[in-house]
């Protein structure tokens, strides 16, 4: 097993800080308030695919960006709608940005646009704060509308909505990347000398919060664990214990394969020069060995 990355002791134990090497991938297995539609010649990212649903049996390298913006204004609604962009040199990393950046993002070879990520209507309406009546109303009205954009719906929604659209947006964009680059987390706990058991996985950072906020809540989950663990006096009590009764084990085990008394007692630890002295003087007074 690999080395942790850090060991904190705690009553006696040792908590290993270690790479999550296969961590839940956010886009298939957390509950998103927003979609991430991907094209991209090599890599299969987001929640599904523009070639998949809106463009069928076109290229990803060869999708028309405009036209998807169309497709996903008309069927989805969104309120804001943004650019996946992915680096991809000596690994991939992936952010976004607004809209206007069609194209090659930033011009650089190594970085491109690979796809969209907004948040619908329908889903603001069921969760975004400081909705007035008013609001939904003006809303609802610009949603039945054909040609109604992201736009138009975010220049009506307030400040407090529209920090909690970003929020959400960023925040998902962000666990994707740390998904991405393998910058998740898990714990394992031992006592010295004993083996690596238990733990917890899955431990992305927090938002804005860095390797220190992660590490804090790591270690309060891991320490918690320790808690209702026997004391590291005790388990290392119970190996030695189990060794020793794996040696006499053992012992009992070549002196039946030499043809020695079979009931050798752990005095004799498996010596069969001692075994036989152990015997005969049992037998001189007349006990059993």
């Amino acid at each position: 097993m690999e080395e942790p990355n850090e060991i904190v002791k705690y009553k006696g134990y040792e908590i290993g800080v270690f790479t999550d090497h296969d961590p839940m991938n956010p886009r298939k297995e957390w509950d998103n308030a927003t979609r991430m539609l991907a094209y991209h010649p090599k890599y299969v990212l987001g929640d599904s695919q523009v070639n998949e649903e809106y463009i069928p049996n076109v290229h990803r390298s060869e999708i028309d960006e405009t036209e998807v913006i169309k497709q996903v204004n008309a069927n989805e609604h969104p309120v804001r709608l943004k650019l996946l962009t992915l680096y991809d040199h000596g690994g991939i990393t992936i952010s976004s940005r607004d809209t206007p950046s069609l194209g090659r993002a930033g011009g650089e070879w190594d970085t491109s646009n690979v796809g969209f990520q907004w948040m619908t209507l329908k889903e603001v309406l069921d969760e975004g704060p400081g909705l007035s009546p008013e609001i939904r109303h003006q809303l609802k009205n610009l949603s039945d509308k054909e040609d109604t954009t992201p736009d138009q719906l975010w220049a009506v929604l307030p400040k407090e909505t529209r920090e909690w659209v970003n929020r959400i947006m960023d925040g998902e964009v962000k666990a994707y990347d740390h998904y991405m680059t393998g910058d998740v987390y898990g714990y394992m706990i031992r006592y010295p000398g004993g083996l690596w058991e238990g733990g917890v996985w899955g431990f992305f950072p927090d938002d804005s919060n860095g390797y220190a906020k992660r590490l804090e809540r790591m270690l309060g989950s891991a320490k918690a664990e320790v808690d209702s663990m026997p004391s590291a006096m005790q388990e290392a009590a119970k190996d030695a214990a189990e060794e020793a009764e794996a040696a006499v084990a053992k012992a009992r085990k070549l002196a039946k394969e030499a043809g020695l008394a079979t009931d050798l007692c752990p005095t004799c630890g498996g010596n069969t020069k001692k075994a036989i002295q152990v015997k005969n003087a049992f037998k001189a007074k007349g006990k059993p060995h």
